[in-house]
């Protein structure tokens, strides 16, 4: 255990080596097998309905289960995306990475001098299986994005404090936005 210890300890990263190694971490935990997944449970009522139906009826289907409001994220998606399911996987990967990214920003404010421990905490976020649905692109997306934009709320607020007012108020109706944007793409509303 200590010769495994000792190996970490002395695993630098930089500021910018950071997002490298959190792509790395991507790659490992989650790329290799995106081309080999497919669509699986809650993703079949999205395919469903924009094949059969059209895309535009996603807004009926959302309207249905609870989350109305995010109907435009699933539209934009199938409209860019289509119904292939590696692009649906890369877009998830993507939004895996920028989730960890920007959660890696929001300590690097919170903790600024722990810049060490903030990317080795990132790290682990990036690996902890604490969601365990990454196989389920479409029907999680709204999660992502609501991860991203909380954090990006969060980083605007830190900022702004030391900001002046004009800046500060500009800076905190960005960040109420974005908060608005993840609540209201949430679940139930």
């Amino acid at each position: 255990m200590e010769k495994i210890q000792s190996y970490f300890r002395r695993i630098i990263f930089t500021e910018k080596s950071a997002p490298l190694a959190f792509l790395v971490a991507c790659i490992l935990g989650f790329g290799l097998l995106i081309p080999s997944l497919g669509f699986y449970m809650d993703d079949w009522p999205y395919v469903f309905y924009a094949y059969n139906k059209g895309i535009g009826s996603l807004r009926e289907m959302l309207l249905y289960d609870s989350r109305p409001i995010a109907a435009w994220l699933y539209i934009l998606g199938f409209r860019v995306l289509g119904f292939s399911p590696l692009a649906w996987h890369l877009l998830t990967f993507i939004l895996i990475l920028g989730t960890v990214i920007t959660y890696w920003i929001f300590l690097r404010h919170i903790w600024v001098e722990q810049k060490q421990n903030s990317i080795y905490i990132a790290l682990l976020f990036t690996v902890y299986p604490f969601f365990t649905l990454q196989s389920s692109p479409i029907g999680y997306t709204h999660l992502w994005f609501g991860f991203i934009t909380f954090n990006l709320s969060l980083i605007l607020m830190f900022i702004s404090i030391n900001k002046p007012p004009p800046i500060r108020w500009l800076l905190v109706v960005l960040a109420l936005s974005l908060e608005a944007a993840h609540l209201f793409t949430s679940e139930y509303f």
